[in-house]
């Protein structure tokens, strides 16, 4: 198993979990799979516009392809323009994220990449 990030160009899987867009209401990006990749995991959010009074939850997810997901990680909660990241450490081979906007009339911008680190021998 890989234990040191150096090179994150040639030593990252890297997958978009949601493309750019507007959420308004709960949004669940596809299911993403980062072959070539072991061990730690992580996923950055970035935001855009967020509606005052709006807060955005995202929960990462995995799955072993049965259809069955399961919460592996979840990211603070967003009020406003910022980046967010977390770590976490997968055990299934599908990943995906849930977002959920909340607020009277929620609306953000948003958009969310997941990272692992290859495997090196």
């Amino acid at each position: 198993m890989s234990t040191v990030l150096h090179d994150i160009p040639s030593h990252t899987a890297l997958a978009v979990a949601l493309g750019p867009r507007v959420v308004a209401e709960e949004d669940t990006g596809p299911a993403v799979e980062l072959p070539g990749a072991d061990g730690p995991a992580f996923a950055v959010a970035m935001f855009g516009v967020i509606d005052p009074g709006t807060t955005v939850s995202i929960t990462l997810e995995e799955s072993a392809g049965d259809g069955t997901w399961t919460e592996v990680a979840e990211m603070p909660p967003a009020t406003s323009f910022a980046a967010s990241a977390v770590a976490f450490t997968p055990s299934a081979r599908l990943l995906r994220c849930r977002i959920t906007p909340d607020g009277p009339a929620p609306q953000a911008e948003v958009a969310i990449l997941l990272g692992r680190q290859k495997k090196v021998i």
